[in-house]
């Protein structure tokens, strides 16, 4: 009689250790199911901020090329989205093209002073960009 018993109580706590089991993975399921929501929403976040920091800073430096003169040029950084396509830049429109989860996004700015019809195609990540103003115009690069 007394292994009978003695076996009774080890498939319980046998059971009650399998079922912690189950939940412990339940929620380890959870959290990286969260985890992977932040992570895409905190991606799309920061590819927005990007593209209209790079569209502000391109039109400033636009504006600040063309109220130092005639034949002024200056150099600057940008730091565009992990997703760029393309940086359009033409009368005093600035936008900077970049691929989202809901398709293709533009972010834009406006410049005070009139830009020279451009596109560039370039790649993630921080570039050195110059703005040129001549004739009446600035030209990016």
């Amino acid at each position: 009689m007394m292994t009978r018993r003695a076996s009774a109580v080890f498939s319980g706590k046998g059971q009650v250790s399998v079922e912690y089991l189950g939940i412990t993975a339940f929620f380890i399921l959870m959290a990286g199911l969260f985890f992977a929501y932040a992570f895409s929403v905190f991606s799309e976040n920061k590819n927005l901020v990007l593209g209209q920091d790079a569209a502000a800073k391109i039109a400033d430096n636009a504006n600040l090329a063309a109220s130092l003169g005639n034949g002024s040029q200056i150099q600057f950084e940008v730091e565009l989205p992990d997703t760029v396509s393309s940086v359009v830049a033409f009368n005093r429109i600035v936008y900077v093209n970049y691929a989202s989860s809901v398709g293709s996004t533009s972010a834009y700015a406006y410049a005070k002073a009139n830009i020279t019809p451009l596109t560039l195609q370039v790649s993630q990540g921080r570039r050195t960009m110059t703005a040129t103003f001549s004739d009446g115009n600035v030209v990016i690069g």
